[in-house]
């Protein structure tokens, strides 16, 4: 009777609005907008950072290791783990137990992405180089690796489901935090390896950025589960945070998700099939250049100009800056038919496979200068397909509210299987075909 009591008023304080001086969330959010993109954006840049700089310094680290032809074993790691991590493992005490005190289900929510964060750096950025002169320090940087990659997958996908709690600009935020991800990563480790700084110091650098990841997300959360809409009702000012301790914690949006059951994966794939399909599809194709052709055509060197020898994290931090670009355009277009940017993506790969192979045949050899720009561009059509993809998901109509979550999850399995394959790919090149002379 609580329930069905508190369902009523919480509709009416919602309906209540502006006209009696109340100011609702959406409103309180366009007040404080830069408050909550600047939050926003550093989450997605924090969530993404580590794998940025793991696979920046792919190359790198397997010379060191003297396994070459296994460079793309790493970015193979960041990825292999993914499927196994896509379950919505947070807040399901919550969905059996909903009268159970709000503090307890919000500090659930905050603890859950804190920690995977916390395995994130503790693995990551302590882990790998640290042990190099040991023949098995190749595994256990490849174990960082694959920690790092479920890390950053987990707190993706769960975010960007938690992105409908707020207003629809603000995936873009999202968006655009884990595209500067790439330049950030990239350009911190390309100017921090370019003055001799070893890898180890170099991750290590990178850990105070959990202590900012912390105070974003709180900061977010605190302000979305703790904001009152007060009014009016019968000469009684309405706390909502009372009212959800009534027992409507099922109305809080960023929990009320589908769990992730073979019936409900089936239907929201049903419902999305061809939005996942060409995410993963511009995910194959841009990280087969990533983890193959651009390695193969350009091999580590210990001598010439700057970009002759720091080739391969140019070329990624030249596919960064595209990411950024696009990823941080969804205010100024969207695209709604993403096909065109799979089809795009898919002449990019065609392209940069007649660079490698060429290179590796002698045939010819490209400027790396003109490599660079071929490098935005398929960073660009990676970042608009991501972006655009994710912006229909959460905030277009085809998806229902309570199943959004689940198919950011499902969309992640099948973007990260394109990732998978094309690194399986990228090895078997690399080790049978285009094999280090």
């Amino acid at each position: 009777m609580k329930a069905k009591q508190g369902n009523f008023i919480y509709q009416e304080v919602q309906q209540i609005g502006e006209d009696d001086g109340v100011i609702n969330f959406e409103t309180y959010i366009e007040q404080n907008i830069w408050k909550f993109r600047i939050n926003m954006f550093l989450c997605g840049l924090i969530n993404n950072t580590g794998y940025v700089v793991v696979s920046t310094s792919a190359q790198n680290l397997a010379k060191s290791f003297k396994k070459e032809d296994l460079m793309s074993a790493f970015n193979f790691q960041l990825f292999n783990l993914f499927v196994n991590w896509h379950g919505h493992i947070e807040c399901q005490d919550i969905y059996k137990n909903p009268t159970q005190d709000k503090d307890i289900h919000h500090a659930i929510i905050i603890n859950s992405r804190f920690y995977n964060n916390c395995i994130l750096v503790r693995n990551i950025y302590f882990t790998l180089s640290t042990t190099v002169e040991f023949e098995w320090a190749f595994y256990v940087a490849l174990i960082g690796a694959a920690i790092c990659g479920c890390m950053q997958s987990f707190g993706e996908t769960t975010m960007l489901g938690y992105c409908k709690s707020f207003s629809s600009s603000l995936i873009g935020l999202w968006a655009s935090g884990t595209g500067f991800a790439g330049i950030f990563g990239a350009g911190f480790y390309l100017t921090l390896s370019s003055i001799n700084l070893s890898d180890f110091y170099i991750f290590l650098l990178l850990s105070p950025l959990l202590i900012v990841y912390y105070v974003s997300f709180s900061w977010l959360e605190n302000t979305r589960s703790q904001f009152q809409f007060q009014s009016q009702v019968q000469g009684q000012k309405l706390d909502i945070n009372a009212t959800m301790n009534e027992g409507l914690i099922n109305n809080d949006d960023s929990t009320n998700n589908k769990e992730m059951t073979i019936a409900n994966i089936k239907l929201v794939f049903a419902l999305a099939w061809k939005l996942s399909l060409n995410l993963g599809l511009v995910y194959f194709f841009e990280y087969f250049c990533l983890v193959s052709w651009i390695d193969r055509a350009n091999p580590k060197k210990d001598n010439g100009s700057f970009l002759e020898r720091k080739a391969y994290p140019t070329l990624t931090m030249s596919y960064q800056i595209g990411v950024f670009l696009s990823r941080s355009s969804l205010e100024i277009i969207k695209i709604p038919k993403v096909w065109i940017l799979t089809i795009i993506q898919g002449f990019n790969w065609i392209g940069w496979g007649i660079i490698a192979i060429g290179f590796y045949y002698g045939a010819f050899t490209v400027s790396i200068y003109f490599q660079i720009i071929l490098m935005i561009w398929v960073g660009l059509m990676g970042g608009a397909s991501y972006v655009n993809v994710n912006y229909l998901v959460v905030y277009g109509e085809q998806i229902p509210r309570d199943k959004k979550e689940l198919c950011m999850n499902v969309n992640s399995i099948t973007n990260n299987t394109g990732v998978l394959l094309a690194t399986i790919c990228a090895l078997i090149v690399s080790n049978f075909w285009l094999v280090s002379k």
